[in-house]
């Protein structure tokens, strides 16, 4: 049984966030990144297509196991950031994203 929650095809998540949020990506990778002090390079590519990221992100969070980049945890979410390289995974515990979204400011939450 899938969630419909979840299970957006692609163009309805798109219109979704765009209604949200206005027609600019939201990035809230870039600002962990600077947070985190984490080398873009030294994390593992994620999909470059951006229909892909949904799915992608939730299967490397819930099927995968991976380290927290800030405390060593298992991470139990994916995030995605775009820095110059191509999109990276960021894998962080439900306690470091907490603190993360803590440490960024409005500019870094709402980039447009």
């Amino acid at each position: 049984m899938t969630d419909p929650n979840y299970d957006l095809p692609p163009e309805d998540m798109k219109a979704a966030l765009e209604y949200l949020y206005g027609p600019q990506p939201i990035n809230f990778g870039e600002g962990f990144l600077h947070h985190l002090k984490a080398n873009p390079t030294l994390l593992d590519p994620a999909p470059v297509d951006r229909d892909l990221w949904g799915r992608a992100m939730r299967h490397r969070a819930d099927d995968e196991v991976h380290s927290c980049l800030r405390c060593g945890n298992r991470a139990d979410q994916a995030i995605i950031a775009e820095p110059p390289g191509g999109p990276r995974f960021l894998d962080l515990c439900f306690d470091c994203v907490y603190w993360l979204n803590g440490q960024m400011n409005d500019a870094e939450m709402r980039p447009w």
